[in-house]
């Protein structure tokens, strides 16, 4: 059978960004793809950007959705409109797989998506790998992937999801309509940080160990540099939504969300900054972040092959 790979990119006011984006899926070798361009209301000529370079390209598809004006700044709902756009799509005859890539995220390298897929089994559910995080304005550039320990559905469930490189992770279809069938949703729209943090339970919650490939392949570099959700949300907003992830999952380790709260709490304190330089983020408990060679890396990012 056919593979076919769907890559369903949010996007909001990312117009410096996006073209490399969506450019690094429709570049990928020896595998079909098709992409997935949800406009989540931008306003900064990104929607009319990606129309001009891609709205000819059959294996583009681009989904333009509202935004009112005090809606959450949240990729769940971009995300749920693509992912039930393949689903409405899917043909008997193709095997597909569903990958997230922020709009200023690009896949590593022209290779990634189809040694990705070559590493399936019959029964796999989910190929996860590894992320190149790289910062452009202090020039340094990490490698982010699960330490092994951690790579059990149980202790996933309990708390290393925490640190799980769900972007750098491939979901077979199936498992998608299993989630579907039992939690009627896929990402929750009512949680503005971490959406994607409850979305990754939602896919252990449904495998089995066996089902599920773990890699330290690079996968994509996503840039950390500029605004974020992760260093823009307010305090009350991460506490808040992190609650609401507590109570919709019954495994989750309570001590460790507590925790994770109070690493908040402590890294906005400006009193206790000395005390935080020399505590881990809690995502860093479960994974392992090398340091990697920067220009290397914008050599990748730019596309130049070795």
């Amino acid at each position: 059978m056919k593979m076919e790979v769907n890559v369903v990119i949010p996007m909001y006011n990312s117009i410096s960004s996006i073209e490399k984006s969506v450019r690094s899926v429709l570049g990928q070798k020896n595998i079909s793809v098709k992409v997935f361009v949800v406009d989540h209301g931008s306003d900064d000529g990104a929607l009319e950007l990606v129309t001009h370079k891609f709205g000819n390209d059959k294996r583009v598809k681009i989904i333009p959705i509202g935004r009112s004006k005090n809606e959450k700044r949240s990729a769940s709902k971009p995300m749920n409109r693509g992912i039930q756009e393949i689903m409405n799509q899917m043909r008997n005859d193709l095997d597909i797989w569903v990958m997230r890539l922020d709009a200023d995220d690009i896949l590593y390298n022209p290779h990634v998506l189809s040694k990705a897929i070559n590493m399936k089994k019959q029964d796999t559910l989910l190929i996860c790998g590894s992320i190149i995080f790289s910062n452009s304005s202090k020039k340094i550039a990490s490698k982010y992937y699960l330490q092994e320990k951690y790579a059990t559905v149980s202790k996933l469930c309990k708390c290393a999801a925490y640190g799980f490189p769900h972007h750098a992770t491939l979901i077979a279809l199936n498992l998608l309509k299993t989630i579907e069938k039992e939690e009627n949703s896929f990402f929750c729209t009512n949680i503005g940080y971490g959406e994607d943090f409850d979305f990754s339970l939602k896919l252990f919650k449904n495998c089995n160990d066996n089902q599920i490939i773990f890699t330290e392949n690079e996968f994509i570099i996503k840039e950390q540099s500029g605004e974020t959700i992760t260093n823009t949300i307010s305090t009350k907003n991460y506490i808040k939504d992190h609650i609401m992830i507590l109570l919709k999952n019954s495994k989750l380790s309570k001590k460790f969300m507590l925790k994770t709260i109070l690493w908040r709490l402590l890294n906005n304190c400006r009193f206790c900054k000395g005390v935080m330089n020399r505590m881990e983020a809690p995502a860093l408990k479960f994974a392992n972040s090398t340091i990697e060679n920067y220009e290397i890396i914008k050599r990748m990012s730019g596309w130049t092959e070795e």
